[in-house]
C-alpha cells in the first residue's frame, strides 16, 4: 500500500501576532520545527536558543566572518549575536533587523534598549563552562549554514526590500517608514484603525499618494485591499470592548485619529542608527517604484 502526503491538508497555524501601529505584540521566534532534508535541526535550536548556545555560535559566526559580536541584556541572560555589515543581525533565528532582534531577547518594548558590541574575549565569557571559551564543530557548521544561506541579505549595502524589511516595516517601524515618505513626498500618513474616537486605534500606517492608492513597505494598495489585510487585527483589539464599532474599520489620515499624541515627537527616539539608515533606504527604494 503506499501513501501520498497532501500538504494543503495541514492545518497551519500562526506563530505570532505583531504590529507596528499603536498595539505592538511581541513577535515569536520561530521554534524551528525540523522537517525531512533540513540541514539545521531541531536539536540544533534547542542547544543554540539558550543564552550560551546564542554566545557559542556568535563566536563561531564572528571567527567565520569577522563581523561584530553583539549582546543584550534581557533580564538576567545577555543573548548574543552578530552585526553583519549593512548593520543586520544576524542569529539562529535568521536575519532580522536589530530592532526586531531587540524586541525578541527583551520581550518587552524596546525603547532605550540598544544591541552593544562585545569584544570576542567578552563574549567567549558567555559560554558554557565546559566549552573553556572554545566553540564546538556543529556551531562552525550551523554558522556556515546561516552565512551561506543568508549571504546577500547580509553583506550587500543596499539590498532590494525583502522579507526582513517586511518583518520590521509591517510589524514595529511602520510609521517611521511612513514618516520618511511623508517627508520626502508630502503625501499624508494613513492608518487602519477604527476611526476618529474608536477604542482600538490603529494597528498600521502608509502613506497616501494624491491618486487615492495606499503605499507601504509591501508596495501599492487599494484602500479596500489595505484595509482587509489590516481589519482582522483591528477586530482581535476591539472585539472585548464594550464600545468597539468594527463597521467603522477604515482608512483615516492619522491627523484624524490623534495618533500623533501617543508618538513621541523623535520618530526614531530608542531606534538604532543601522535601522534608521535602513529606513531611509526603504523609502527612497518605494518611491523609485512607485512615487
Amino acid at each position: 500500500m503506499s501513501t501520498t502526503f497532501d500538504e494543503s491538508r495541514v492545518r497551519r497555524v500562526q506563530q505570532g501576532v505583531s504590529t507596528g501601529g499603536q498595539f505592538t505584540a511581541q513577535p515569536r521566534s520561530e521554534t524551528g520545527v525540523s522537517l525531512a532534508g533540513d540541514t539545521i535541526t531541531r536539536h540544533d535550536h534547542q542547544r543554540f536558543f539558550t543564552p550560551a548556545g546564542q554566545a557559542e555560535l556568535a563566536v563561531a559566526l564572528h571567527e567565520k566572518t569577522g563581523w561584530e559580536i553583539v549582546g543584550s541584556d534581557g533580564g538576567t541572560s545577555t543573548y548574543l549575536a552578530v552585526r553583519s555589515p549593512n548593520g543586520r543581525i544576524l542569529s539562529l533565528a535568521g536575519v532580522v533587523s536589530e530592532h526586531t532582534w531587540l524586541r525578541r531577547v527583551h520581550s518587552i518594548d524596546t525603547v532605550g534598549s540598544a544591541a552593544r558590541t562585545l569584544d570576542v574575549t567578552q563574549a567567549r565569557a558567555h559560554l558554557d563552562a565546559e566549552r573553556n571559551g572554545s566553540v564546538g564543530l556543529r556551531a562552525r557548521e550551523v554558522a556556515d549554514i546561516l552565512v551561506g544561506s543568508n549571504e546577500a541579505a547580509l553583506t550587500d549595502l543596499e539590498p532590494p526590500i525583502d522579507e526582513t524589511d517586511e518583518g520590521t516595516y509591517t510589524r514595529a517601524l511602520c510609521y517611521q517608514l511612513a514618516h520618511e515618505l511623508h517627508q520626502a513626498t508630502g503625501w499624508p500618513i494613513v492608518v487602519v484603525g477604527d476611526g476618529p474616537g474608536g477604542v482600538t486605534g490603529w494597528v498600521h500606517a502608509g502613506v497616501q499618494r494624491p491618486d487615492g492608492a495606499i503605499v507601504d513597505v509591501r508596495g501599492v494598495h487599494e484602500d479596500q485591499g489595505w484595509v482587509d489585510e489590516w481589519a482582522e487585527m483591528v477586530d482581535s483589539y476591539g472585539e472585548d470592548e464594550e464600545d468597539y464599532d468594527g463597521d467603522r474599520v477604515w482608512v483615516y489620515r492619522l491627523d484624524e485619529v490623534g495618533g500623533t499624541d501617543q508618538l513621541p515627537a523623535d520618530p526614531y527616539e530608542g531606534i538604532a542608527q543601522s535601522d534608521r539608515d535602513r529606513t531611509r533606504q526603504v523609502a527612497q527604494l518605494l518611491l523609485a517604484e512607485h512615487a
